[in-house]
């Protein structure tokens, strides 16, 4: 189904254009190349590591139109020209694990780089990966998941939490499941998952929403804005994300 949407998003210079912030790639046959799909708006770099007038994916003028299924869709067709990522899924899901996703980064990241008109590019830093099973908390299960995990891909920094267990070293309740756990992260953009399931079909889980991720806006979770403000302080430092993805725009927690 082709659905126009006229932009009044991103009031970050784009030009407007009728996109179809709908459109994935096919799942088999020729390459799809999303940039040919119709003309983009271009945004010009306020940093010298982006070109001038560099290309938005056609759905990025739509974001503040979209619904939230059409930002699910929005990653669906990200993960999937990205064929690292795309791979690294179908690694993780041959495990077979009760509950199990790539969290964090490995989402967020994509979606800021398809914001900021980037290719696909390899995962930078640890993999995450979460599972949830309440009768299995020992950490070296962990330890023996990311074993087999660098068998299969040894370039990839694993890790590997049973998110059953991540509670009592985050001083939380017990958690409930690994969309419950992903509640308590620090940032509402990285409380993003994926995984792939039966007939090539991906699932997302954002029990934070996707907003903030597609509107570029770093905010802290409620406890991370308050008792735990140190942490998320030095995580924004730390991992220069501001540096790394410009666009990006510090935003108060919910709430406050």
């Amino acid at each position: 189904m082709q659905i126009a949407l006229t932009s009044t998003a991103c009031q970050i210079g784009l030009e407007r254009k009728t996109v179809n912030p709908f459109a994935t790639p096919p799942r088999s046959g020729a390459a799809w190349n999303p940039y040919k799909l119709r003309a983009a708006p271009t945004i010009l770099s306020p940093k010298a590591d982006l070109q001038e007038a560099t290309p938005l994916p056609p759905f990025a003028s739509a974001l503040a139109l979209a619904m939230p299924e059409a930002f699910e869709r929005q990653i669906d067709t990200i993960l999937r020209r990205d064929t690292v990522r795309w791979r690294l899924l179908e690694v993780v899901s041959n495990l077979e694990l009760p509950d199990c996703w790539i969290a964090a980064g490995f989402i967020r990241n994509a979606v800021w780089d398809a914001l900021h008109g980037r290719r696909p590019q390899a995962p930078n830093g640890d993999v995450d990966v979460i599972w949830f099973d309440p009768d299995r908390c020992q950490e070296r299960l962990d330890r023996d998941i990311e074993e087999k995990l660098r068998a299969v891909d040894p370039s990839i920094v694993w890790s590997v939490k049973n998110q059953a267990r991540m509670h009592s070293r985050n001083a939380d309740k017990p958690y409930q499941s690994s969309t419950n756990a992903m509640r308590y992260w620090p940032e509402t953009a990285t409380a993003v998952a994926a995984r792939r399931s039966g007939n090539d079909e991906l699932e997302i889980a954002s029990p934070l929403g996707l907003n903030d991720l597609f509107n570029l806006l770093l905010r802290p979770t409620q406890r991370f804005a308050n008792e735990k403000l140190p942490i998320y302080e030095e995580r924004v430092r730390s991992k220069a994300w501001i540096e790394l993805w410009p666009l990006l725009k510090r935003a108060e927690p919910v709430g406050s």
